[in-house]
C-alpha cells in the first residue's frame, strides 16, 4: 500500500521535502498516528519541528483530521501536513 505525504509551509522549508511516499503493508489498518510515526522514523528532523510548532494540521485527500482521529488510511491515499498560520500583531 502507498500513501503520499505532502509538507507544506515551515515542514517543506525545514525538512527540505515536499513529498515522501509510504510504502505500507498491505492489509493492515493504519490511523494518521501510524502516519506521523512513520513519518518521525524517516524524516528524524520532523520530530525537532514539530515540537517547536505550536500544531500541525492533518489533512487526508483534503479533508482535515485531527490528528487522534480514527479515520483509516487506505491505499493511495494523501496525507498533507501543514502548519497553523499565524499573523503577529
Amino acid at each position: 500500500m502507498k500513501v503520499r505525504v505532502r509538507y507544506v509551509g515551515a515542514l517543506f522549508d525545514y525538512l527540505g521535502v515536499f513529498e515522501d511516499v509510504l510504502e505500507l503493508d498491505d492489509g493492515v489498518e493504519y490511523s494518521i498516528a501510524d502516519i506521523l510515526e512513520a513519518v518521525r522514523a524517516i524524516r528524524p528532523k520532523f520530530r525537532t519541528i514539530e515540537a517547536l510548532l505550536p500544531m500541525i494540521w492533518v489533512f487526508v485527500n483534503g479533508k482535515q483530521v485531527l490528528p487522534s482521529s480514527s479515520v483509516k488510511i487506505r491505499d493511495g491515499d494523501i496525507v498533507l501536513l501543514m502548519p497553523t498560520m499565524y499573523e503577529g500583531g
